[in-house]
């Protein structure tokens, strides 16, 4: 009996070790909860998982960001894919996960190491800190082993400094954000053909990059106070970005593929790009030291948009880009620019330059035109431009400016001019069979007479349109009629949980002085009638002498001084108000800032 109990004891001790090691534990709850949530934890929150389920998973996307503990992670031996999410953990235990190729996680701010060295097969990582300051406490990333890597993205981890990456020729795509200073060599990566590398303010980049000539197609610098960037050898470069770099000297590649160039925040002096016939995309902006930028485009004919803004330019060619659409060029001391060539321009921005005219009759699809803050006068001529649907040509000296051609404005701001009448008001009205969001802004001019009712142009597609004409000399008269209406589509939604009001803007007050100073010298005895004129069907007039209100004045539009004598010697004035239109939206003129842009050094 003894030896047939023997063999069924050591049996069931077997069984009972085979049963404990067919689970692993997991601590955090809240892991175990999403796995759970995704029907893949089948024996219930009881604090560990079955092995077997977890062999069973290859792909793992956790949706909770409550998980500060993954562990029980390295159950999972079968994962080839794992996103983490935005949850904040220490670590990740990924000793087991071997066959892993893919690790990604977000927005993390606690990260303290990450131990790859066991995921040889790793293809992808993607990994990033916050956007913000972070205390990500990670020092240093070690990637030599994951020689199969092909796609790094490490970003604004706040204590990183050292990065070693493989040596190898699978790496194809490179982005490395760092708030320390980065030094870093791409030689051992010869088939990298995105190259973006970032650090915080005041930081530096030191970047040997591959020799191989024909791979590089995208590169993007941003910050690292680099004064020579020479890029000649990589002829299949389509994209260069280089952004805050304040790079002095920068040598792009004579190549037939480049069709792109941003560069933000410079130090250029002077730039030839010739050598790149078929560039499309130009944006160099914020030259950041003194003297002027210039720049030669007489070879980039294939041009489709260009912004050269804030660069101290002098002059500009643009008259070999035939095929532009889209010019900037705001910002600069530009006097004139010479756009007969370019027949196929829709937008252009020539804001705050010197320009005293500009002629756009050659450019007839103009869509867009932006050349406020110049001193352009006594108007431009748009007769040619029939499709335009925005202007600005505020802050310059306009006395006149005629839209009737334009047909499909949308936007007109030609506000602080000294434009007269009301020609330009009348225009718009019958250009424009309802408000829709446009914006017609003509405050600060010498505009004056009846405004037509732009109440009767409301439809149910009006909403945040923008109407100021506050600081002309319009008078009580000239909209009283409409004034109740616009306070009304002001103050009011078409429905509750519309965003914006039907009217966005409506500022109306105050106008200027009715009348001229005027000065007289009557002999004692004489009678004086001082008159002032304003339109309106109730105004009421306070007249002052001195400042101080005269008690016994009437409520008119005229007062009567009989038997002149020594004492009524003084300044007189009256101030007009209105039952109808009240001054409650009052705000200093803005003429006096006309002109208070002053170039960069």
């Amino acid at each position: 009996m003894q030896q047939r109990l023997l063999p069924a004891f050591f049996l069931i001790l077997y069984s009972g070790i085979c049963l404990h090691a067919q689970t692993t534990a997991i601590p955090d709850t809240g892991f175990e909860q999403e796995l759970i949530d995704q029907g893949i934890d089948s024996n219930g929150l009881n604090g560990n998982i079955l092995n077997s389920d977890a062999l069973g998973v290859s792909s793992l996307t956790i949706s909770a960001n409550t998980i500060t503990d993954f562990t029980g992670l390295e159950a999972f031996t079968a994962l080839e894919y794992l996103d983490a999410g935005t949850n904040q953990f220490a670590t990740l235990p990924l000793h087991n996960l071997t066959a892993l190729k893919t690790l990604i996680f977000d927005q993390n701010q606690v990260l303290e190491n990450l131990d790859l060295s066991s995921n040889t097969e790793l293809t992808t990582l993607d990994i990033r800190a916050n956007g913000m300051t972070n205390e990500a406490p990670i020092t240093e990333i070690d990637l030599g082993t994951n020689t199969k890597l092909e796609k790094i993205h490490i970003y604004n981890f706040g204590d990183l400094q050292d990065f070693t990456l493989p040596q190898t020729t699978s790496l194809t795509d490179l982005y490395i954000y760092s708030r320390n200073d980065l030094d870093i060599d791409l030689a051992p990566n010869p088939n990298l053909e995105q190259i973006d590398l970032g650090v915080g303010a005041l930081r530096t980049i030191q970047v040997n990059l591959p020799s191989t000539p024909d791979i590089l197609k995208n590169i993007r610098l941003y910050g690292g106070n680099i004064p020579v960037i020479d890029l000649s050898n990589f002829i299949a470069l389509q994209t260069i970005t280089l952004i805050g770099t304040d790079v002095q000297t920068f040598i792009p590649p004579a190549t037939a593929t480049l069709t792109k160039i941003d560069i933000l925040l410079h130090h250029m002096s002077n730039l030839s790009l010739q050598n790149c016939p078929e560039l499309t995309d130009v944006s160099i902006t914020s030259k950041g030291t003194s003297g002027p930028f210039e720049i030669d485009l007489s070879g980039n004919t294939a041009l489709l948009r260009l912004n050269l803004s804030s660069n101290n330019m002098l002059q500009l060619d643009v008259t070999n880009n035939t095929l532009i659409r889209q010019l900037t060029a705001s910002g600069n001391q530009l006097t004139g620019i010479d756009l007969s060539q370019n027949t196929l321009l829709e937008n252009l921005n020539v804001s705050r330059n010197d320009f005293s005219s500009i002629d756009l009759s050659n450019n007839t699809l103009l869509k867009s035109l932006n050349a406020s803050s110049n001193h352009i006068t006594p108007t431009i001529d748009i007769s040619q431009n029939p499709l335009l649907e925005r202007i600005n040509l505020s802050r310059n000296e306009l006395t006149f400016f005629d839209i009737s051609t334009a047909q499909n404005i949308g936007s007109i701001d030609v506000s602080e001019n000294n434009i007269t009448g009301n020609e330009l008001m009348m225009q718009f009205f019958t250009n424009v069979a309802h408000l829709g969001s446009k914006t017609l802004k003509v405050n600060d001019n010498e505009m004056s007479g009846p405004i037509p009712d732009f109440s009767s142009k409301v439809t149910p597609n009006t909403y945040n349109f923008s109407f100021e004409f506050q600081h002309n000399r319009f008078h009580f008269g000239d909209f009283e009629g409409q004034h109740e209406d616009y306070v009304y589509f002001r103050d009011h939604k078409r429905r509750e949980q519309d965003f914006y009001h039907i009217f966005g803007d409506y500022n109306y007050a105050p106008q200027a002085k009715t009348d001229e100073p005027e000065a007289y010298l009557p002999n004692a005895g004489d009678t004086l009638i001082l008159t002032t004129k304003v339109r309106g069907s109730q105004n009421h007039y306070q007249w002052f002498k001195d400042g101080t209100p005269i008690e016994d004045a009437p409520d008119d539009h005229e007062y009567i001084l009989n038997n002149l004598s020594g004492c009524d010697k003084g300044v007189y004035y009256c101030q007009i108000t209105s039952d109808l239109v009240p001054l409650e939206d009052s705000a200093p003129p803005r003429k006096q800032r006309k002109k208070s842009y002053s170039h960069p050094a």
